[in-house]
């Protein structure tokens, strides 16, 4: 009768552990998580200094945010690590320039890119490099 007590703590135990790894898990800082579109019949990746949309089931790729979007003022390509678009989806929000704090890449800089018209604005201007 106290091994059935036993086990039964012991497996609640181990089940409670796993969901809360689980949950944990989905909010790691530096590991990449799926961008969905708005329809969600497709989702963005970065790939090769460039956002691009994934289209499901057919995987067909297709620039979103090319390489001479990411080009700033001083000339420099930007190589984004993740973004973030708008919820009307014409300013997408790009991190670059991480650098690591302790084991995660949680510092950056954040560079604001206008879709329609190209306008490529850093945030933070005149802080540190990857300060914020």
């Amino acid at each position: 009768m106290l091994f059935r007590k036993d086990a039964k703590k012991f497996g609640l135990f181990i089940i409670t552990q796993f969901i809360f790894l689980l949950l944990i898990a989905q909010n790691i800082p530096g590991v990449p998580s799926t961008k969905w579109t708005a329809e969600g019949s497709s989702y963005y990746a970065v790939e090769k200094k460039e956002i691009v949309k994934i289209e499901l089931p057919s995987q067909n790729k297709t620039v979103f945010i090319s390489r001479k979007q990411l080009i700033t003022p001083a000339g420099d390509t930007l190589n984004p690590r993740s973004f973030q678009l708008s919820p009307d989806g014409k300013l997408a929000l790009v991190y670059t320039n991480t650098q690591k704090v302790w084991r995660y890449q949680s510092r950056g800089d954040y560079w604001l890119l206008t879709l329609e018209s190209g306008n490529l604005k850093q945030m933070g201007k005149g802080r540190p490099a990857a300060s914020l």
